[in-house]
């Protein structure tokens, strides 16, 4: 036998903010449901307290899962945005590794700055700046994998100096023709192994005289440290 809305009502007649509390957006729809399920409608009134509390329940429950709703947007918001980071993190990452393969070479070894070679980059044009030509020669030499021991790289004014510890003459110069040939330069600098000059040396107190003895004479008297 099928419950009448009055008799499934009565429980909660004298007191529905006790009987009623806590019950799920569901129950309380099925509870309003009752309103239309009344054989006389005169009776109605006689609940009215009852529908108007469920009434503010399925109220409260819609407004609390707009808010979880709400919050889980924001959520999947704060996800995509963590995603992200991860991937630009990633990608920073790998970078950095490229970065540290690359200047791991550069570090200082025991050689002394005499024993170093040298390697000078100059720029074609004016266009190409030391500071593009420091970027570019890195990426030459992660590329090309060379063997040269690279002590460092630094910028000047005007030119792009490269120290290596290496002994061989034919790695340095191999690295020299990569440089110049690789499709980074495309001809916009010129890498070149600066020659040897010979030493000079000052002389204090001698005077411009073409007689050799003469020389000689004021070498010793005026440079005592040339004196054995």
């Amino acid at each position: 036998m099928e419950t009448s809305a009055e008799s499934k009502l009565e429980p909660h007649l004298a007191n529905p903010e006790l009987t009623l509390a806590g019950l799920s957006l569901d129950e309380y729809m099925d509870l309003h449901d009752l309103l239309y399920q009344f054989g006389d409608k005169r009776s109605i009134s006689k609940y009215l307290h009852v529908f108007e509390y469920i009434s503010s329940q399925m109220k409260n429950r819609i407004a609390e899962i707009r808010l979880e709703k709400q919050n889980s947007n924001k959520i999947e918001t704060i996800e995509s945005n963590l995603n992200k980071m991860n991937n630009n993190l990633e990608s920073m990452n790998i970078e950095m590794h490229k970065i540290h393969e690359l200047t791991s070479g550069y570090e200082s070894t025991s050689n002394q700055p005499n024993q170093l070679k040298t390697i000078i980059l100059k720029s074609n044009s004016d266009s190409t700046t030391p500071t593009i030509m420091d970027v570019k020669v890195k990426k030459i030499i992660n590329e090309t994998k060379t063997k040269a021991k690279i002590v460092n790289i630094k910028t000047t004014k005007s030119s792009v100096i490269i120290n290596s510890a290496e002994n061989d003459n034919k790695v340095i110069e191999c690295l020299v023709n990569k440089i110049n040939e690789h499709h980074f330069n495309s001809n916009s600098f010129k890498a070149y192994i600066p020659k040897k000059k010979d030493p000079t040396i000052v002389i204090k107190g001698v005077s411009i005289d073409n007689n050799v003895t003469t020389v000689v004479n004021q070498i010793k008297e005026n440079n005592s440290e040339f004196e054995t």
